[in-house]
């Protein structure tokens, strides 16, 4: 069938501007290149609100070295807002230092206590020094079950991001 039309369009001589609209111009071929508008409501107050709830997450080692030997890096993400927050890290170990200027950052800006710190079950977070430091200010520490990274996806999906 194709090849009929083919030769039917040759022994007319029509030019190709005029073939490229009659095999390509159809309406069937016009709606399956179409693009969708997926129009999304948003509750605006939520957008900008910094929740309660932070996601962390470690990782690294990265193989070269960054700026002034960083290793490794940890991530702070919100829940609701999606707020990022990243930080270089020279050694595991330097993961309280950085959540307290987190802490305190997202107090002064928004005036919000962290509530939760959701994190997975690895051994730089579950550590006496951080224990601590959350139960003296109320924050209560989750942690997702160990080997899973569902619980905490989201974070996972943003240090894969960052990595590539």
């Amino acid at each position: 069938m194709l090849s009929y039309i083919i030769k039917y369009i040759y022994s007319k001589d029509i030019s190709y501007n005029i073939l490229y609209k009659i095999l390509y111009d159809c309406d069937a071929c016009l709606k399956a290149k179409a693009k969708r508008y997926i129009n999304k409501q948003s509750n605006n107050n939520l957008i900008y609100k910094i929740d309660k709830r932070i996601h962390s997450d470690i990782g690294g080692p990265i193989n070269l070295s960054i700026y002034n030997y960083y290793r490794y890096y940890i991530t702070f993400v919100d829940k609701i807002s999606r707020y990022l927050f990243v930080s270089l890290l020279k050694s595991k170990n330097d993961i309280l230092l950085v959540f307290k200027k987190i802490a305190i950052l997202i107090k002064n800006q928004t005036g919000v206590n962290i509530k939760e710190l959701f994190t997975d079950n690895g051994t730089e977070y579950i550590n006496k020094i951080l224990n601590e430091f959350t139960t003296k200010r109320g924050i209560i520490h989750s942690t997702s079950s160990a080997y899973t990274k569902e619980p905490n996806g989201l974070i996972e999906r943003i240090n894969l991001t960052l990595i590539k």
